[in-house]
């Protein structure tokens, strides 16, 4: 996933509040959530049986462009 704009909770035209992703940890271990930086431009890359979700966008718009790809 690669964030395209910003998340903050000033009032700015360019970012949004809300709509945090958020990874789990495994279903055997102690809960465990965190929460990752939406910095513009950035990448955060995971495993696809990571259990993650994202939260509501409370303002404004969330653009993020997501893929997957296959190893070999």
């Amino acid at each position: 996933m690669i964030f395209l704009n910003g998340q903050s909770e000033d009032p700015s035209p360019e970012d949004y509040s809300g709509g945090s992703l958020v990874l789990h940890g495994p279903y055997s271990g102690p809960e465990l959530r965190v929460a990752m930086p939406a910095l513009p431009g950035s990448l955060v890359a995971f495993r696809s049986e990571t259990t993650h979700e994202v939260t509501p966008v409370k303002r404004n718009e969330r653009f993020t462009i997501v893929s997957w790809y296959r190893g070999a």
